[in-house]
C-alpha cells in the first residue's frame, strides 16, 4: 500500500510514501524471470520473492533467521516441484548455512533450485503500479493524469505514453506528458497509459473510456469567452468549496448542501469539474479560496499542469484549508511571494502600528475580539515575460460573520495597506485584488474597497473608521456587479470581487451563468456547478 506525494512548480520532487507498518510486495516487473528480489520491511523483516515454473513465490523472513532454515523451508513448500535447493556464491561455492539472511542474501551470491539459477537483487528500482487520476470521472474537457507508485525510482527516469484506441484492442501512443488533456476528439475513445524506465519494463494502467460528452459540464463551460486581445491578461477568483465544509465540522454533522444529491457533492466529481472549469476560461492568474492541502497535492495541481504558484493552508476544523494563487508559468516570472496573517498589521511591529495603538486605547474590548479573529492572505509580485510589467496580486478570505463586519473591515485595510506598500518597491507596478470578501455591496468593505473610505452609523468606533482610515490603493470593481458570486439555497448574493488599480483598464468581463442553470437546483453545488460560489473572470490590460 503506498502512496505520491508530488509538489509541481520549478521542484518536480517525487517522495515515496509508506504509510502502512510493512511495504506489501508485488512481483517486479523485470525483463529477466531469473532473479531473487530482496526488499528491506520494517521490524528486521525481509520480504524475497522469485518465479518457479512462472508463478510467483513469496516469503517475509526475519532478518536473522539461519539460511538453513529457509532452504529447508522452500524445499518444503513446494516439494512437488523442487528437488534441491541451495545458495552459492560467485565462485560456486555453497553459502555456510549457519549465516543468517540478511549476511547470506546478498549481491553477488545466487540461489539454485534444481538446474535454475536466481541471481539475487537488493531493493531493486521497481514500478509497483501505473494509475490514471481520476479515473472513475473522465469526461471531454477534463485533464487526466499519471499517479505512478515506485521504489528506488526517480521520477526524472520515468517515461509516460498515453495510447489511444477506438476499439479497446489496438491502443497507438498520443503523447508522452504526465497529464493527458480529454479533448472533443477523443469522444468516445478509450485511453491507456504505460509507464517504464530504460531498465524497466513497461507497466500498462487501467483502461478508461469510452471518453464521453458530458452535458451539465458544457452548461458549465457556456459562459467561456475567447479572450478579447493578446495584450490582456485573464484573471479569475473562485471559492472552490472545501470538500471538509461540505458538512459541519462539529458532531452531530450536519449536511450544510441536503438540495444537492451525494453523488454531486464527491470528491471525485466536483474536482475535476472545478480544474475543468478553470481550463475552460484560460486564466492567466488564478486565485482559490477554500483550498485544501490534501486536495491541490493530490489532483489539483495535476489537473492544471501549465500553472506554478503557491498555496498557503491552515488547520480549520479537521482540515488544512486555505489560499491559493496560480499563474501560467509561460507568462510569468515571480519575484516576490509572502503571506500577510492579519491583523498582525496592527500590532506595535506591524505596518499599521500607531492606528493599532490609538485603536487599542480608545476601543481596548473591539481589539481583542479582532485579535483572536485571524486569517491569511497572500501576495505574489508577477513580472510579465512578454512585456515587463509587474503586478502586485492579492487573494484573500475574509472573516465570513456578518456579525463581525467591522472586524473584516480592518483585514480588508491591513491587507490594501501591505498591497500598497509591495507596489511601492517595484516602479510602474499594477495591482489586481482577488477574494471571497464575504461583504455584500452595503457592507464597511465594499465602500472601503470601492469609494476609498468608509460612512459612520453614529457609533463611535465607526466615526474613528471614517475619519482616520482610508484606502491607500485606488481600485475598481474589474468585475463589476454581477447577479450572484455565491448561490446557495439560503443565500444568494455577490461577495466574491475582483478589483484592478485605476491605471489599469477593464477590457472585458465574462458573463454570469444563465439564471435558468442556476435554477434548476434550489443552489450550489449542483449537477452543473461544483462549488456554492460562482468564480469572477476579468480580461484586464495592466500595460
Amino acid at each position: 500500500s503506498s502512496g505520491i506525494n508530488a509538489e509541481y512548480g520549478d521542484r518536480n520532487v517525487l517522495n515515496y510514501v509508506d504509510p502502512s507498518p510493512r511495504l506489501t510486495v508485488i512481483f517486479i516487473h523485470l525483463s529477466s524471470m531469473t532473479k531473487l528480489i530482496v526488499r528491506s520491511l520494517k521490524k528486521g523483516r525481509l520480504s524475497i520473492s522469485f518465479c518457479l515454473l512462472n508463478q510467483s513465490k513469496y516469503f517475509e523472513r526475519s532478518e536473522i533467521e539461519p539460511l538453513e532454515d529457509f532452504l529447508k523451508r522452500v524445499q518444503v513448500r513446494y516439494k512437488d516441484q523442487v528437488n534441491a535447493v541451495s545458495l552459492l556464491d560467485s565462485c560456486n561455492n555453497k553459502v555456510s548455512s549457519d549465516l543468517s539472511l540478511i549476511s547470506a542474501l546478498s549481491t553477488g551470491n545466487y540461489l539454485c533450485i534444481d538446474k535454475e539459477r536466481f541471481d539475487i537483487l537488493i531493493d531493486p528500482p521497481t514500478i509497483e503500479n501505473v494509475n490514471i487520476y481520476h479515473a472513475s470521472s473522465y469526461f471531454a474537457g477534463s485533464c487526466v493524469f499519471a499517479n505512478v507508485s515506485t521504489i528506488n525510482v526517480d521520477e526524472c527516469e520515468l517515461y509516460y505514453s498515453w495510447e489511444v484506441s477506438a476499439d479497446n484492442k489496438l491502443f497507438e501512443q498520443i503523447t508522452c506528458a504526465k497529464y493527458i488533456y480529454l479533448s472533443d476528439e477523443l469522444e468516445g475513445k478509450f485511453i491507456r497509459l504505460s509507464c517504464f524506465t530504460k531498465d524497466l519494463e513497461r507497466v500498462n494502467s487501467q483502461v478508461i473510456g469510452p471518453v464521453l460528452v458530458d452535458p451539465s459540464f458544457r452548461r458549465l463551460i457556456t459562459r467561456s469567452r475567447p479572450r478579447p486581445s493578446a495584450a490582456t491578461s485573464r484573471v479569475i477568483s473562485y471559492n472552490i468549496l472545501a470538500q471538509s465544509f461540505m458538512e459541519s465540522q462539529k458532531k452531530p454533522r450536519v449536511n450544510w448542501f441536503p438540495y444537492c444529491p451525494m453523488q454531486f457533492q464527491a470528491r471525485n466529481y466536483r474536482e475535476p469539474r472545478i480544474a475543468a472549469e478553470i481550463r475552460a476560461h484560460d486564466p492567466d492568474i488564478v486565485c482559490m479560496q477554500e483550498v485544501e492541502g490534501h486536495a491541490f497535492d493530490e489532483s489539483l495541481s495535476h489537473m492544471l499542469p501549465e500553472y506554478q504558484g503557491n498555496l498557503r493552508t491552515v488547520v480549520k476544523g479537521r482540515s488544512k484549508v486555505g489560499c491559493c494563487i496560480l499563474y501560467k508559468r509561460a507568462l510569468y516570472e515571480e519575484l516576490n511571494y509572502e503571506t500577510i496573517e492579519l491583523p498582525k498589521q496592527y500590532d506595535s511591529v506591524g505596518d499599521l502600528a500607531d492606528l493599532g495603538e490609538r485603536m487599542r486605547d480608545q476601543f481596548p474590548k473591539f481589539m481583542v475580539d479582532i485579535a483572536v479573529r485571524p486569517i491569511l492572505s497572500q501576495i505574489i509580485v508577477l513580472k510579465s515575460t512578454a512585456t515587463g510589467r509587474i503586478i502586485v496580486v492579492g487573494n484573500t478570505h475574509l472573516f465570513w460573520d456578518p456579525k463581525y463586519s467591522r472586524i473584516t473591515f480592518l483585514h480588508a485595510h491591513g491587507l490594501c495597506t501591505r498591497l500598497e506598500r509591495t507596489r511601492r518597491r517595484f516602479e510602474g507596478a499594477r495591482v489586481v485584488l482577488c477574494g471571497d470578501m464575504n461583504s455584500r455591496k452595503t457592507s464597511l468593505v465594499h465602500s472601503y474597497l470601492t469609494r476609498g473610505f468608509v460612512d459612520s452609523d453614529g457609533s463611535e468606533l465607526e466615526d474613528f473608521f471614517a475619519t482616520e482610515v482610508r484606502n491607500p490603493l485606488s481600485l475598481n470593481l474589474a468585475r463589476g456587479e454581477p447577479n450572484f458570486t455565491n448561490y446557495t439555497a439560503t443565500f444568494k448574493d455577490v461577495i466574491d470581487y475582483v478589483l484592478c488599480d485605476s491605471e489599469s483598464k477593464v477590457v472585458a468581463v465574462t458573463p454570469s451563468p444563465e439564471l435558468s442553470d442556476l435554477e434548476q437546483s434550489e443552489g450550489c453545488p449542483s449537477e452543473i456547478f461544483p462549488s456554492d460560489h460562482l468564480p469572477i473572470i476579468a480580461d484586464i490590460d495592466f500595460t
